[in-house]
Formats: C-alpha cells, structure tokens, sequence
C-alpha cells in the first residue's frame, strides 16, 4: 500500500554549458535501462530571451513506500548532490517540488540559485 506523492525537479539557467552539462547528467542518472520507453526528462526548452533555458525532470509515477518510488527518491537526491558539487563557474538554478497526489495538503517546495 502507498500514496501518490509527485515529485519534480525543474532546472533553469542562462549559461548555455551549464544547462547543457546539466542535462546529460539528468539523463544519466534518470535513464531506466529495463524500460526504454520509460523517460522522464524533458528536452532543455529556450525561452528566446536572455539565454533562458530549462527543462525538468518529471515524476515518477510511483506510490510512495514501493521500491519504485525509493529508487527514484535517490536518484533525485544523487542529482541535486551533483549539483551541488560543481565548481563555482557551473550556473544553475533548481527547484524540487512535491505537489499533489493523494496527500496535496503535503506540498513542499526546495529551491536553491546558483547564479
């Protein structure tokens, strides 16, 4: 037995490598080898302004409590690790948010700047 929790990370910067570093990292560590079909990053989106750039990483669909779910709960936490420990010229801001679900009363937000 579990309860829905989504959960997404959503990344945004204007420094074209850092986005770009960023990305592959996510694919990296978010790819589900035993589901190909199975993708949970987004293409990085250009807003066309300001070097604007994004993309995000969307939940993963399991109830809270399944291995799915744990699994997926360090995955995020082994990103924003990473994301943490670049170097000072690496630039990217991030949200983590949890939202929704059967507990919506529960809804957390996490965000760090990096600029």
């Amino acid at each position: 037995m579990g309860y829905l929790a989504h959960r997404t990370i959503v990344c945004t910067t204007w420094c074209k490598e850092s986005i770009k570093k960023a990305h592959d990292k996510s694919i990296s560590v978010f790819i589900d080898p035993d589901n190909p079909n199975r993708k949970l990053v987004s293409e990085i989106l250009d807003t066309g302004m300001n070097s604007t750039c994004s993309f995000f990483i969307a939940p993963d669909g399991s109830k809270e409590g399944w291995a799915m779910s744990d699994l997926y709960d360090e995955k995020r936490a082994s990103f924003i690790e990473w994301i943490h420990s670049n170097d000072p010229n690496f630039h990217l801001d991030y949200v983590e948010v949890r939202f929704g679900g059967d507990q919506p009363d529960k809804s957390k937000i996490e965000s760090t700047n990096y600029n």
